[in-house]
């Protein structure tokens, strides 16, 4: 079950996947290891987004339930304090939701809505076309490359070797098992 979020451009599982392994190669970040989601969203997004700008707020200011959301129009994402701490110490779940607002950057930043876990969606729609879907894909996908999954990894292995939340890992590691 996914948060329903906005209707956008159909994308595929297998798209999603391909733009991320594009993301690793271009970057030169190495398949086996933790996706470095702090250092790419404070050094290399300002780089590549014109504009963008990374907002740390207090845990007060932010939307009640808010982790982090990515705002096309300002080209601003904004994080918890916490969960920025968390990342920084590398708490999977945390790593999880910037590296979501992440995929709104990649997916959907000229899109102009405000994308961020806890909005509503529009309506109807397929999940494939769906922006909460999307960004959670891209986040599983490139915090856990498909490529590097092994029929011999564990749940915990999984989430140990890219520094993810067992639930994400879980979700990958069936995928996996689903193409054997």
């Amino acid at each position: 079950m996914f948060e329903e979020g906005y209707k956008v451009k159909p994308m595929s599982i297998k798209d999603i996947r391909k733009l991320t392994d594009m993301v690793r190669d271009f970057f030169k970040i190495d398949p086996k290891k933790p996706f470095p989601v702090l250092q790419f969203i404070e050094n290399v997004v300002p780089e590549w987004v014109e504009g963008f700008t990374f907002a740390i707020l207090d845990d007060d200011e932010c939307e009640e339930g808010l982790f982090a959301g990515y705002y096309p129009v300002e080209k601003q994402l904004r994080c918890r304090l916490s969960v920025y701490q968390k990342a920084f110490d590398g708490d999977g779940a945390s790593r999880g939701h910037l590296c979501h607002e992440l995929g709104h950057i990649f997916l959907h930043r000229n899109q102009g809505a405000v994308l961020a876990r806890g909005c509503v969606g529009s309506g109807q729609h397929a999940k494939y076309e769906d922006s909460e879907w999307q960004a959670t894909t891209f986040e599983r996908e490139l915090l856990i490359p498909f490529s590097q999954l092994t029929p011999e990894m564990t749940i915990d292995d999984i989430a140990g070797i890219y520094e993810t939340s067992t639930a994400l890992a879980e979700v990958a590691y069936d995928r996996y098992h689903r193409t054997l």
